[in-house]
């Protein structure tokens, strides 16, 4: 469900009907206040796909999500969308790299979910807002701290992710539509938590507050898995 002009941040997976498009939602939901423009798209996706039962389900937990889930159809990924977004978060790695084939200037605004949630949680603090593209800089500068030799706090999700059936491996929220060692409920929940958490920390980052400050009601129930050092 695109709005017109270059978006903040655009979520990209492989079909537009998923992940991506859960992220979407999320994203928007949380940072509704703040003027950013939330986006998503597939690199893969055939234009006009509606989103799928299982991440309309998710979305529907929400008092805007119907709505959201009747009004959503897949985007394809285009050069104008990469050129034109300040942050570019992918489900996978396989998206991160289409995204750098297809408009190479984009891969220093471009993370995977799990990257950019890692990379979220151990960036030096700063005293005061600072702007998007400023931020994405910085992320970049830390990038090689994402990755899973250099990652090791144990956490519940970690542990999670050990499980039969995961939503998380190394730095990929896996396709539930192509992977069978996936739990398809496991993966939109996961979509959900990192977005989550994910677009809190740049809204605390550009508004210089407090992560916690933000109504959190409509996060996951008691039990499920957080993501702050997910996968």
């Amino acid at each position: 469900m695109q709005q017109t002009g270059a978006p903040s941040m655009l979520f990209v997976c492989r079909a537009n009907v998923c992940r991506s498009a859960v992220a979407e939602f999320v994203a928007s939901e949380r940072s509704s206040e703040s003027g950013l423009h939330i986006a998503s798209a597939g690199t893969d996706a055939v234009p006009g796909q509606e989103i799928c039962p299982q991440a309309e389900a998710l979305v529907a937990e929400q008092p805007k999500g119907r709505d959201f889930a009747r009004a959503h159809r897949s985007t394809r990924l285009t050069p104008t969308l990469t050129s034109g977004s300040a942050l570019i978060v992918t489900a996978t790695p396989r998206e991160r790299s289409a995204v750098a084939r297809m408009d190479p200037a984009a891969r220093p605004r471009t993370f995977t979910m799990v990257e950019l949630d890692r990379l979220l949680s151990v960036l030096a603090s700063t005293s005061g807002p600072i702007d998007l593209a400023t931020l994405v800089a910085q992320l970049h500068g830390i990038r090689w701290q994402a990755a899973s030799e250099h990652w090791n706090p144990p956490t519940r999700f970690d542990l999670e992710a050990l499980k039969p059936r995961r939503a998380v491996h190394g730095l990929s929220l896996v396709d539930a539509h192509v992977s069978r060692s996936s739990n398809h409920a496991a993966v939109v929940k996961a979509s959900r938590s990192l977005t989550f958490t994910i677009t809190d920390h740049v809204l605390a980052r550009i508004e210089a507050r407090g992560t916690g400050s933000r109504d959190r009601r409509d996060q996951d129930p008691p039990g499920s898995p957080r993501t702050r050092h997910a996968g």
